[in-house]
């Protein structure tokens, strides 16, 4: 019976950890992959940090390991979605064959997708022109640039498209742009477009803020037409009550 019981945790703590790697799967292919690896064992460190410097296979230990690896990974893909700077630099870390270097731009192409229950967003595709050891090698961006907008904004869909290419044309001239080419594969080469260490309107969390922003002021209105219609209605109940108050007093004194 014991080593039915030892036989039968093991195997219930493999099969916890296949799922958790096949998780881990799932998200590097929807995301990034790279992105949970780093996230996994901090992840890990911070639980082994939280249980006193032990680590048990348990069923709470599963939910706080998923529970805190959702958040590092959150944090960590909102911090690089806002940060053009530190996503050039993680992909720098992470792609060390990856040189920097200058670039030709050959055509800017907008879009703008639709999204499935929102605005969507608009954006650019980049066509442009490396030189290694003497040979071009043409690439092509996409996505290089994208511009989200508020929801209360009254645009059309190619002003938004015209405003994201000025602005990416804007950012062109003024040289903020980054090419990096592998140098083991000179056909390999992307582009960053723009280069500032702060650009919310190029992340998707600038729709979610704008759309929090309307909600909260919708949340706000409701809530003071409900404290208007709470007042009024203790007003008439105060009123009432000393209307009967009043009838009541005055049968007193008509009272022989």
């Amino acid at each position: 019976m014991e080593f039915k019981r030892k036989r039968d945790k093991i195997s219930d703590n493999v099969g916890k950890t296949i799922m958790t790697l096949f998780v881990l799967v799932i998200v590097g292919y929807i995301l990034p992959f790279r992105y949970a690896l780093y996230c996994f064992p901090i992840s890990i460190l911070i639980i082994f940090i939280r249980n006193n410097l032990r680590f048990t296979f348990s069923n709470q230990i599963y939910v706080k390991l998923f529970s805190t690896f959702v958040f590092v990974y959150l944090l960590l893909y909102m911090a690089l979605s806002v940060s053009p700077y530190l996503n050039i630099q993680e992909f720098k870390w992470s792609h060390p064959s990856w040189k920097p270097q200058q670039a030709e731009i050959l055509d800017l192409e907008p879009h703008h997708f639709e999204g499935l229950k929102s605005d969507g967003f608009s954006y650019v595709d980049i066509a442009y022109q490396t030189v290694t050891n003497g040979k071009e090698y043409n690439h092509s961006q996409e996505f290089s640039l994208k511009r989200y907008f508020p929801c209360w904004e009254n645009k059309n869909i190619n002003q938004k498209k015209q405003e994201t290419l000025l602005i990416a044309e804007q950012m062109l001239v003024s040289n903020s742009v980054v090419t990096l080419v592998n140098a083991k594969n000179p056909q390999q080469a992307i582009l960053f477009l723009p280069i500032s260490y702060f650009d919310l309107r190029s992340s998707i969390f600038y729709q979610v803020l704008s759309s929090f922003t309307i909600l909260t002021a919708f949340c706000f209105i409701i809530l003071l037409i409900l404290i208007y219609l709470m007042t009024k209605r203790m007003a008439k109940r105060k009123a009432s009550e000393e209307l009967y108050k009043k009838l009541m007093r005055n049968k007193k004194e008509a009272a022989p």
